[in-house]
């Protein structure tokens, strides 16, 4: 069995057909350009084993292939893939390989090429079963679609692990409509559930429609907004709790629900700090000590590899108090929470915590583990600045 610590591989694949609302970095998709991206990736893990750096010789536990829509690719050039990323790295017998679909990409040959390759876990991006709201979010599957999808997954012999994703804090959305996804979404038994809160771009197609409509006004956000309101986001996030422990859900991160055993392995070594190895343009990196990101210039990126050299763009040394202040903030999103030695014993931080506690936003137990609340994980970062 591999270590806890063992690190994990995340490929970027930013290709997709969907055109979503709430995506900005989709313009420019050249679907000649796939057969190139991934011989791209492929010479890119190469060169990760000729550099004097952690990934040499490291065995991964995990592969995570993410981004766009990496199902987008086709059968053939998954296998290739995923075959030639397993003949360039060391992956463990247990590893877990992931892979994201949209629904319009799944059928028979897909899936038995997904299983021939070894991809044992799908996340699934259905996002919701009204077809409205796929209508607003411009996804090119409708509920019906999804249904489909799920039911070949929970049908193939390969019998793979099920992730569904799911948005909430959709323009118009109620308690009804989300209440119909989430039973619709249980139907199908998945592993594993993902409900993120809808954000936008003031570039994506969507932020660009609600602001022909002046709502929201869009002058004060600079990066990343919600489109609803707090109160709103608030309502979903405790009703989707409540209704998914109700069917024996664990809630294991702010947007993440898993089946006894099944969390997704990958994800949570970001959370946990653990390094994971970035392929691809546009893809971030953690090699233990060093975050680093990877141009995201698609020609920048497809022109560094083919002269031999690896694609980073940025690179980033952390001190220890950037290591201190990161295993407080990441903690915070997990039940899992993190250890008291990373604050400073002091009457200051005591107080701080007991007033958190009276709260109800961050317990200790006897260990010394700091966890935080349903409510707590939701406030994370607004915690995270107390304790700073």
């Amino acid at each position: 069995m591999t270590s806890a610590a063992s690190p994990g591989v995340y490929v970027h694949l930013p290709f997709c057909a969907s055109r979503c609302s709430y995506c900005d970095f989709l313009s420019g998709f050249d679907p000649a350009a796939m057969p190139k991206y991934v011989d791209a990736v492929l010479r890119e893990a190469e060169l990760t084993q000729k550099q004097p750096n952690p990934w040499k010789n490291a065995l991964f536990d995990t592969l995570y292939l993410g981004g766009g829509t990496p199902s987008f690719l086709g059968a053939t050039l998954l296998v290739k893939l995923v075959e030639g990323l397993r003949g360039r790295l060391g992956l463990t017998e247990d590893c877990e390989h992931t892979v994201e679909c949209n629904p319009s990409d799944i059928h028979q040959d897909l899936l038995n090429a997904l299983a021939k390759s070894g991809i044992n876990r799908i996340s699934l991006g259905v996002q919701s079963f009204v077809d409205s709201e796929l209508a607003i979010l411009s996804r090119r599957h409708d509920a019906q679609g999804a249904h489909h999808a799920l039911k070949l997954i929970g049908q193939h012999d390969a019998s793979f692990l099920l992730n569904v994703d799911l948005i909430h804090a959709i323009p118009g959305q109620n308690l009804e409509s989300l209440n119909f996804s989430l039973c619709q979404a249980l139907d199908h038994k998945p592993n594993h559930l993902s409900c993120y809160a809808l954000t936008l771009s003031q570039e994506s197609p969507l932020a660009k429609r609600l602001a022909l409509q002046n709502r929201p006004d869009l002058t004060n956000f600079k990066e990343e907004f919600y489109p609803v309101d707090e109160d709103s986001q608030l309502k979903h996030y405790t009703f989707i709790e409540k209704h998914l422990e109700s069917a024996g859900f664990e809630h294991y991160e702010i947007s993440n629900y898993a089946k006894e055993e099944y969390r997704s392995r990958h994800n949570q070594k970001y959370w946990k700090r653990v390094p994971v190895l970035a392929l691809g343009s546009g893809a971030y990196g953690f090699d233990g000590k060093n975050r680093y990101e990877n141009t995201d210039d698609l020609n920048v990126y497809l022109e560094s590899v083919d002269k031999n050299r690896l694609p980073v763009k940025q690179f980033e040394q952390l001190n220890a108090e950037q290591v201190r202040l990161e295993e407080i903030a990441l903690g915070l999103r997990t039940s899992d929470g993190f250890h008291s030695s990373c604050l400073s014993a002091s009457e200051k931080t005591e107080k701080i915590l007991q007033k958190l506690a009276k709260e109800n936003l961050l317990l200790k137990n006897k260990t010394g583990q700091l966890r935080p609340t349903s409510q707590g994980m939701l406030m994370a970062d607004a915690i995270a600045l107390r304790l700073a």
